[in-house]
């Protein structure tokens, strides 16, 4: 899973090459305390909030 999360090209993207129907099913949209590792990718104070979504993403109707 790791090569999937860390590649650079769009996760959606590297998902539509290989199924026939993906789906992007929003579970969370807020602002809220930006992590850890965002901190320094996105050049934020850590007390700075940042929008937040969660999603579940499914190919073919599974969760992946």
């Amino acid at each position: 899973m790791r090569g999937w999360v860390l590649h650079p090209a769009s996760l959606t993207g590297l998902l539509r090459a290989r199924c026939d129907e993906v789906a992007v099913q929003p579970v969370v949209q807020a602002f809220a305390p930006a992590g850890v590792d965002e901190w320094g990718e996105l050049n934020l104070p850590r007390s700075r909030q940042a929008w937040v979504r969660e999603v579940v993403l499914r190919c073919d109707g599974t969760p992946v």
